[in-house]
């Protein structure tokens, strides 16, 4: 789950919400999407403590998310 690019709210689910919610401990993807926060709103439902760090660059933004098991 590293290096992925998400394009749309179907990819971030596919590529981030799906993978968390069955296990995954680490996930970095390139969000081309120019709001993110409600995407990552969805984060909330899994009630799992998380770091998220994401960095904007220009119009792309590099998250990467630990999940705490």
């Amino acid at each position: 789950y590293k290096g992925s690019a998400v394009f749309n709210s179907l990819d971030f689910n596919q590529k981030v919400y799906v993978p968390l919610s069955q296990g995954a401990a680490s996930i970095e993807v390139f969000i081309l999407v120019y709001d993110v926060q409600p995407m990552l709103d969805t984060l909330k439902d899994l009630n799992l403590p998380m770091q998220l760090n994401y960095f904007m660059i220009n119009e792309c933004t590099l998250l990467a998310i630990n999940a705490q098991r």
